[in-house]
């Protein structure tokens, strides 16, 4: 808090206080579902939504501030497709990711907000997707806008194809 003096000695009687934070450091983000290097499938062990946390230690997480992407890499044991990602509705060819934003559990400003985002539809690429193998990433940005520089994928594979013996 400040006060002024005037040049007769009289003190300024009202003083005014104001509170900031300084927040330099950006949050983090992680997915947990789904878990990398797992295989999934659509009946037992179907991935209902993609979900994790996100977590910053000062000036909190606002709506619209986390943001995932779903790339296809194509059959496993193939050569991985370079730009298939998922744009919310179809598998898209792009250059880079395309970020789009997950649902936020809490409040605007919350330390530590879970998210979910909707499974990509898999059947919508060769075999239904059967086989295939994934990559999803995750990014945060806070309400003092510092961004997340994402390092971890997590990796998934599709299979809906039942086994057979002869």
């Amino acid at each position: 808090s400040a006060r002024a003096k005037d040049d007769v000695g009289r003190w300024q009687s009202n003083i005014t206080t104001t509170t900031f934070t300084i927040d330099i450091q950006a949050p983090g983000s992680g997915v947990s579902l789904p878990e990398n290097n797992k295989a999934y499938n659509n009946t037992n062990n179907a991935i209902a939504q993609l979900q994790g946390v996100s977590s910053d230690d000062k000036s909190g997480l606002p709506n619209g501030g986390v943001e995932a992407w779903v790339r296809a890499l194509g059959p496993a044991g193939e050569l991985q497709w370079p730009t298939t990602y998922w744009n919310g509705g179809s598998w898209q060819n792009n250059a880079s990711p395309l970020w789009l934003p997950v649902t936020l559990v809490g409040n605007p400003g919350d330390l530590s907000r879970a998210w979910t985002y909707p499974t990509p539809n898999f059947a919508l690429l060769s075999n239904g997707g059967s086989g295939h193998r994934f990559r999803v990433q995750v990014r945060a940005k806070d309400v003092a806008n510092n961004q997340q520089v994402p390092t971890v994928e997590n990796y998934f594979e599709y299979d809906i194809v039942k086994p057979t013996s002869t």
